[in-house]
């Protein structure tokens, strides 16, 4: 089984086409992964869509869709704006996520 940490769930969300976890989705789709994301990850992941942001649901969808929702191991708060800005650096890179 193979853990998405919040950055491959992010980028379902609002990656570029072509983001490596298209490549996850089409082997899960293929039965070659077997997906699996914590509700910490997807819970995070949301919190960190913006209003201007175009979220490519058809994808997401597709990784709900063969994806495994694994509860998380404990409580969680919601996320620092430092770690969403964070996130979204590593899936859209420094100039798409500038204020």
């Amino acid at each position: 089984m193979t853990f998405l940490h919040i950055d491959m769930v992010l980028a379902a969300l609002i990656g570029r086409e072509g983001a490596t976890i298209e490549r996850f989705i089409d082997a899960a789709e293929r039965g070659e992964h077997q997906l699996a994301i914590l509700e910490l990850a997807l819970y995070c992941a949301l919190c960190s869509v913006q209003p201007d942001d175009r979220v490519n649901f058809p994808r997401f969808a597709r990784l709900v869709q063969f994806s495994t929702i694994v509860q998380s191991p404990k409580p969680f708060d919601h996320p620092l704006d430092e770690e969403i800005a964070h996130w979204r650096e590593v899936v859209l890179g420094p100039k798409e996520n500038s204020d």
